[in-house]
């Protein structure tokens, strides 16, 4: 059976990316210290990364008061931060 090698779509290669930026960031036990945290943001996030924000957004994140982010609790971030861009784009190219 002949079997073309399918490109990844846009959706798959942004969830690999996102996963990436983690694993980068984080430490070996696959949590991102609230040091590794900031300088995620300031490297992926640089519009959240002002005076306080990220440690504003860490506090937030951090749901289990572990002084670390895992990756079920960074992803909520992302959810957020993805709902909000859809609106936007929404208000720009008009609700369909």
């Amino acid at each position: 059976m002949d079997q073309k090698k399918q490109e990844p779509s846009a959706v798959d290669m942004g969830l690999t990316l996102l996963c990436v930026a983690f694993k980068q960031h984080a430490g070996d036990d696959d949590k991102l210290s609230k040091a590794e945290f900031k300088k995620l943001v300031a490297e992926q996030m640089p519009a959240f990364s002002g005076k306080g924000a990220a440690d504003d957004l860490f506090k937030g994140l951090d749901m289990d008061s572990s002084g670390s982010v895992d990756f079920p609790e960074f992803i909520r971030l992302i959810a957020e931060m993805a709902y909000v861009n859809f609106e936007v784009i929404k208000e720009i190219m008009g609700s369909k």
